[in-house]
């Protein structure tokens, strides 16, 4: 989920059929110049959200989408766990399993100077959009990808770099 954007229900509702695995390497383009590129710029995932709080739309994820949805497939099919085909994931509710996991990690509860911040599955999305704005994406193609308006990713994830650069100044 970090590295697709996904909200939890449409992460919920993913279908493999819904995944597209990209390799840039093997695009003709690149081919032909002869530029060899770094992971992080050559995999992705094209993702086609079918059910979502506002609009079906494509998505594009980062490289970590990529990798994890292979060794998930791999997973599967090494140990014949779950299928390749229909939804992704064989359960309605992410909540139980991943605070189970999150608690056995003790990855649940994680402390920032005197402050106690909770760990869940929305963290991942947020996780996913404050990456974007690290990396210099503007918010409008943020929003664009995450299925939001640009007002909401200013409203509560802009705030963070400015106090990061304030901060980096000082």
């Amino acid at each position: 989920m970090v590295g697709t954007e996904l909200r939890v229900d449409e992460c919920l509702n993913l279908h493999f059929e819904d995944i597209k695995l990209v390799d840039r390497q093997k695009s003709k383009k690149i081919i032909e110049q002869e530029i060899k590129l770094d992971d992080n710029s050559r995999y992705f995932c094209k993702i086609w959200v079918r059910k979502s709080k506002t609009l079906e739309r494509e998505c594009n994820s980062v490289s970590s989408a990529y990798f994890a949805i292979t060794r998930l497939v791999n997973l599967y099919k090494t140990t014949g766990l779950g299928q390749i085909k229909g939804r992704v994931w064989g359960v309605n509710s992410f909540r139980e399993g991943l605070n189970s996991l999150l608690r056995e990690a003790d990855l649940k509860v994680i402390k920032r100077g005197d402050d106690s911040l909770t760990v869940d599955s929305k963290s991942f999305r947020n996780m996913f959009i404050q990456f974007m704005l690290d990396k210099g994406l503007n918010s409008t193609a943020i929003a664009k990808n995450c299925g939001t308006s640009t007002t909401m990713i200013d409203k509560h994830y802009t705030a963070n770099l400015a106090l990061d650069s304030i901060m980096d100044s000082w």
